[in-house]
């Protein structure tokens, strides 16, 4: 059995990307606020507004937030879903309700499943060179995670190669679901 981690990251290239809005009025939290850094976020959120700045763009299942720390968002409508619903909840996420102007619903996945699994001794983490290197014994039943050293700016998510533990990777796939990269950082 190979144990395969892939980094999460939302196409912003080929699909509509949402930003905060530019719009001060409509501001409900300082821009600070979005840190998705593995902590909980939702005692106190108060729902921001977001817009698209590329509306030809096909709009995707899953969707960029262009913040000081980003992430990714889920359509409300994708997400009701239930298969979609049992991958992103607690206690692997928070979702967090996101209004765009364009009057469309999103969740804002925030990862709060934050691991010790890095394996420092074969990891780099200069940001111009990361190279990553895990202890799969560590990983949880769940396949979508952070790791305390780059909790602000990384999602992963990890699976086996022999079908015991399929992951997120492959349930976005199989289902065609839209917006989402996901790009190979290490396997055993």
């Amino acid at each position: 059995m190979s144990t395969k981690v892939f980094e999460l990251i939302a196409d912003a290239v080929t699909w509509q990307a949402l930003y905060l809005t530019d719009d001060p009025s409509k501001r409900t939290r300082d821009f600070d606020s979005f840190n998705m850094n593995g902590r909980s976020k939702a005692g106190g959120w108060i729902r921001p507004t977001t817009y698209v700045l590329e509306p030809l763009k096909p709009r995707p299942d899953f969707a960029m937030i262009y913040s000081p720390c980003g992430g990714f968002a889920v359509q409300q409508r994708v997400f009701e879903d239930i298969e979609v619903a049992s991958q992103l909840e607690s206690p692997v996420a928070e979702l967090l309700p996101v209004i765009c102007e364009d009057g469309s619903e999103w969740l804002w996945v925030n990862v709060v499943q934050c691991l010790n699994v890095l394996d420092h001794s074969k990891s780099n983490l200069d940001p111009f060179h990361y190279k990553f290197a895990f202890r799969p014994e560590r990983f949880t039943d769940s396949s979508i995670f952070k790791v305390p050293e780059v909790a602000s700016t990384h999602i992963f998510c990890w699976e086996t190669d022999d079908g015991e533990m399929p992951g997120f990777r492959r349930f976005v796939e199989d289902r065609k679901l839209t917006g989402l990269q996901f790009e190979e950082v290490w396997s055993d």
